[in-house]
């Protein structure tokens, strides 16, 4: 299954859209085990989840 890039998605993002970008990431790592290892994607993955967190929370929020 092709994933998309971080780069091609939107820039507004919001819950979908962000948690579409932390699940790539970790399915480039699920891929190419290597990048467990790799200090720059864990940050990318800590940084994607970090911000779908917080669009989440303001979305269940805002209902």
């Amino acid at each position: 299954m092709d994933h998309p890039r971080i780069s091609s998605l939107p820039t507004r993002l919001n819950a979908e859209t962000a948690w579409e970008a932390y699940r790539a990431l970790v399915m480039q790592a699920d891929a190419d085990a290597s990048l467990w290892g790799d200090f720059k994607h864990c940050q990318a993955m800590s940084r994607a989840y970090r911000k779908w967190s917080v669009l989440f929370l303001q979305m269940d929020q805002a209902a």
